[in-house]
């Protein structure tokens, strides 16, 4: 999800629905749907917006579009073989390039955001990494100093840091042995602090963003039983989305607790990511119409101050 203006974009792709929808913030009235039979947006599996324009990623296409806010109409669609965007996933822009992580591939992209033209694709299979030391890259963070990414891999998981300007590797985290699994490896970058969930799927770490040293560990299995998906930080708290399906408020300097909330019975599950603005919290999630049938895609507001459900979007 990604916020421009007013309006809140919000990239979904499920088995219930697929396509890129905006809302209006402050009446969660729907705007407009960007759709592959008429925007060739299809599957879209990442979403940003920098400079007025939303940058969408499709890993079944493997291209990158990008859309006009104002209107929600193409300016233009990269899909050349050269820039290697099989199977694209996350993208940020750090505001002169855009960075894309390619899990298929286990590989990155590093594009010019004004002419989009390719910088260069970063190889971490073969060129960084052995077979062994890569089972998939998960996610990626960018500010424009530093470009994370998460790895799991068959012997231990990692975070590793990447020179921006020649894609060699600043820093690798050792994040400690486990069976790879999607849970570990969700990140978020805030200022110097480096979050990242593991793959227990009932902890989080935080790192310091310049030196990748650990600054401390969260033990959430009270409250996250069913893993992480997503999280945000504002100030002293963070915000965490998990399977069960539920929010959870923590403050991170404290380490305690603010609140678990526990979202309705017609909440199948969470998805990622979450979006944080002002006073609100805005995070997409699956309907279900029985406990394990899922029904429809929507985004949920909550009112950060006392995590009350504020509206849903559908």
């Amino acid at each position: 999800m990604a916020m421009s203006g007013r309006n809140i974009w919000a990239a979904i792709d499920s088995y219930v629905a697929s396509g890129v929808s905006e809302f209006n913030a402050n009446t969660g009235m729907p705007i407009r749907l960007v759709t592959a039979k008429v925007d060739h947006v299809r599957s879209p599996s990442g979403i940003c917006i920098s400079d007025g324009d939303v940058w969408v990623t499709s890993g079944y296409d493997g291209s990158v579009a990008e859309l006009n806010s104002r209107d929600g109409l193409i300016v233009r669609v990269i899909d050349s073989k050269a820039y290697h965007l099989e199977g694209a996933s996350t993208i940020t822009a750090d505001g002169e390039h855009l960075w894309v992580l390619n899990p298929e591939e286990s590989s990155i992209t590093e594009i010019e955001e004004k002419s989009g033209s390719l910088v260069h694709v970063i190889h971490l299979l073969g060129d960084l990494l052995t077979a062994q030391q890569v089972w998939g890259p998960n996610q990626l963070v960018s500010d424009g100093r530093h470009v994370w990414v998460s790895n799991v891999s068959t012997s231990a998981d990692t975070v590793m840091e990447l020179n921006p300007r020649t894609g060699a590797i600043v820093r690798s985290v050792n994040m400690g042995s486990s069976t790879p699994n999607s849970t570990f490896g969700h990140l978020f970058l805030g200022g110097s602090h480096l979050w990242v969930t593991n793959s227990n799927g009932t902890s989080l770490t935080l790192l310091n963003a310049t030196t990748g040293s650990v600054i401390r560990d969260y033990d959430l299995k009270a409250v996250l039983q069913d893993g992480e998906n997503a999280l945000v930080q504002s100030g002293s708290e963070l915000w965490v989305t998990g399977y069960l399906p539920n929010v959870v408020e923590l403050n991170w300097r404290t380490g305690s607790i603010t609140r678990d909330i526990r979202l309705p019975h017609d909440v199948f599950t969470t998805m990622g990511p979450v979006l944080l603005s002002r006073s609100r919290v805005w995070f997409p999630v699956i309907f279900a119409n029985a406990p394990s049938v899922a029904k429809d895609t929507g985004v949920i507001e909550l009112d950060a101050r006392n995590g009350s459900i504020v509206r849903t979007f559908k």
